[in-house]
């Protein structure tokens, strides 16, 4: 990835993308220009970088990195996820690894969750309409609406996510089965979505 100045020679910081982009790097307008190299493979020490923008900087980065002689470093990670006091109240229920399994394995609800990462822009995206879901949904006698970040991932047994956003449909059930979710691939839209929990709770309502 290279990032730059844009051609007033400076980088518009309020752009919602760039705001995004350069917290996941954690890149300050002073470093620019810059190019990234990333090990998507790895989940740390995957970053490699250098200043020397030209084609012959850019390929001895290449060169080092797949080497491994590259100095790499780890993305800027998330701040550490703490559970408020009010989630349950809210219409969107705030998830955490504290809570995660006991409130999505509780048999007298349906769980629709959406896990995902402050500085993705498809979740930021998409996050007014998950607000909107779980504001139209919140009188629903069994379905929730809920948010997980990723950071949160690692710290649940048996749940594997592999890109953000997921979209989890869990059906009301006995026992902490995590296996028994439902992954939404549809369109990222409030139609899209809706579609899909008509779907999931005519099916859940055949099973019981």
């Amino acid at each position: 990835a290279v990032v730059s100045t844009q051609s007033t020679g400076e980088m518009d910081m309020a752009n919602g993308y760039v705001k995004m982009f350069t917290n996941f790097f954690g890149v300050k307008t002073a470093d620019l220009p810059i190019v990234y190299l990333a090990d998507t493979s790895k989940q740390s020490e995957n970053l490699a970088k250098t200043k020397d923008i030209t084609e012959s900087g850019v390929a001895q980065l290449i060169e080092d990195f797949l080497a491994g002689t590259a100095e790499t470093s780890a993305p800027k990670k998330e701040a550490e996820d703490e559970l408020p006091e009010d989630w349950e109240s809210r219409s969107l229920k705030y998830l955490t690894s504290d809570n995660f399994v006991s409130y999505v394995t509780t048999p007298e609800r349906a769980v629709l969750v959406m896990v995902h990462k402050e500085s993705c822009p498809h979740c930021v995206k998409m996050k007014p309409i998950w607000e909107d879901l779980a504001e139209k949904y919140k009188e629903h006698p069994t379905l929730k609406v809920a948010e997980l970040k990723s950071s949160n991932v690692a710290q649940i047994k048996d749940l594997t996510v592999q890109k953000v956003p997921t979209i989890l449909f869990y059906p009301t059930q006995t026992g902490s089965d995590l296996s028994t979710a439902v992954e939404y691939e549809g369109d990222r839209t409030l139609k899209g979505v809706e579609e899909f929990i008509f779907t999931q709770l005519s099916k859940n309502k055949d099973e019981l």
